[in-house]
């Protein structure tokens, strides 16, 4: 992880990690709205545990060493208009139900 900005910064609300447009943007009820983490170096896999994330609108993780599988459980996503997993180590299928956002 390459900190661009305060992000992680555990004395802040999470709605508030952003510098430049990436970080994370949340609707005023404070549910995440948008994760825009391009160019990080962000190592790992994405986690099923995204579909946690109900509001989410954007997911871009462009540009940064993510490995495994896309999870089936971005599709349970519904609001998901916005998805960015360019120029990772991603390996599989794309789940067919992301086809039905």
């Amino acid at each position: 992880w390459v900190s661009r900005g305060d992000f992680l910064d555990t004395s802040r609300h999470h709605c508030d990690w952003r510098v430049a447009g990436n970080g994370v943007i949340c609707t005023e009820s404070l549910d995440v709205e948008v994760l825009r983490f391009p160019d990080n170096e962000l190592r790992g896999s994405i986690p099923t545990e995204i579909r946690y994330l109900s509001s989410l609108d954007v997911l871009d993780l462009d540009e940064n060493e993510l490995t495994g599988t896309v999870p089936t459980e971005l599709g349970m996503i519904r609001p998901l208009t916005i998805l960015r997993l360019a120029a990772n180590v991603l390996t599989g299928t794309i789940p067919p139900n992301l086809f039905e956002l």
